[in-house]
C-alpha cells in the first residue's frame, strides 16, 4: 500500500481512507481498504489499480458514484456511498496523516463511520437495531466502543445503548440522516433502512 499511495501523492490526487486507518499501511487478512475520491479523480485513481484479486482488495467510492464507484455496482441504480453534501463534507475537511494518506477530519470520521455501520451494513455490523431487540450478528468491528469513544472526542452526544437507531437519531441530529430517495435506493441492500426508515 505504501507504493499506491506515494504514487497518489506523486500525482497530487488527495484520497480519502474512510475507516480503519490507524494501522496503515498494514491493513489485515481478509480485509479491505476503503476510499472516497473526487470525481473528477476517477480516471486516474482507476489507472492506478490492478483488477482483484491481484494485491490489495479496495473499494473505490466517489462522490457521485460515477462508471462503478458506487456502493452498489455494477447495477442499472450505481448509488453513491453518501449523498454528495456528506461526501464532498468528508474530503473537504480531510487532513494527512504522518504516513502520507489522507483521513477525515475528527467529525467526520465519527459520523462517517457510524453512517457506514447503519446506512450500509447494516445488521451485518453488529450493532442490535434499538434497545429492545439483541443483535442478530457478531460484526467484524466492535462499532459500540469504538463510536462511543470518537463521539465522546468530538462532542457529539451518542445516548446508551449504541444501536442502530441511537446512531441515526445521532446521525439526523448532525444533518448526516441520507434523504429518503437516498434510503430507499441503499435499502435494496439494506433490509434494517427497509424495515425502520422507510
Amino acid at each position: 500500500m505504501d507504493l499506491f499511495f506515494r504514487r497518489l501523492d506523486d500525482e497530487g490526487i488527495r484520497v480519502v481512507v474512510l475507516r480503519w486507518f490507524e494501522a496503515l499501511p498494514h491493513i489485515a487478512p481478509g480485509h479491505d481498504l476503503d476510499i472516497l475520491i473526487a470525481d473528477d479523480a476517477i480516471d486516474r485513481v482507476q489507472a492506478l489499480m490492478s483488477c482483484w484479486p491481484e494485491g490489495q482488495r479496495v473499494d473505490c467510492y466517489s462522490e457521485t458514484g460515477l462508471r462503478g464507484t458506487g456502493y452498489l455496482p455494477p447495477s442499472a441504480d450505481n448509488v453513491p456511498a453518501f449523498p454528495p453534501a456528506i461526501a464532498a463534507a468528508i474530503l473537504g475537511t480531510a487532513r494527512r496523516c504522518d504516513g502520507g494518506w489522507w483521513v477525515p477530519g475528527p467529525r467526520e470520521h465519527a459520523l462517517a463511520l457510524a453512517y457506514h455501520a447503519i446506512y450500509l451494513k447494516g445488521y451485518a455490523s453488529g450493532l442490535p437495531p434499538d434497545d429492545r431487540t439483541p443483535s442478530s450478528t457478531i460484526g467484524s468491528h466492535d462499532y459500540s466502543a469504538v463510536l462511543t469513544e470518537l463521539t465522546a472526542r468530538i462532542g457529539v452526544p451518542l445516548e446508551p445503548p449504541v444501536t442502530m437507531s441511537s446512531l441515526d437519531r445521532m446521525l439526523a441530529r448532525e444533518g448526516w440522516r441520507p434523504p429518503p430517495d437516498h434510503l430507499r435506493r441503499l435499502a435494496a441492500r439494506n433490509p434494517w433502512i427497509d424495515s425502520e426508515l422507510l
